[in-house]
């Protein structure tokens, strides 16, 4: 069950990069129940929030 939690949230990283979806859309895309569980599992996998690369790709591509 870990292997499969670790390999969707890495998919969800890949997806944020694109930088084209919110965090919502991302979460069901990649078999989230729901936004807030994925955020749980993207923190306790990278040590912060989606949100971060979120808001570090608009500043970037500023």
């Amino acid at each position: 069950m870990n292997y499969l939690k670790i390999y969707r949230v890495e998919e969800a990283y890949k997806l944020i990069k694109e930088g084209k979806r919110d965090i919502g859309n991302i979460a069901a895309l990649c078999g989230f129940p729901d936004a807030n569980y994925f955020t749980r599992c993207f923190k306790a996998h990278f040590g912060v929030p989606p949100s971060y690369f979120i808001r570090s790709k608009r500043i970037a591509s500023k």
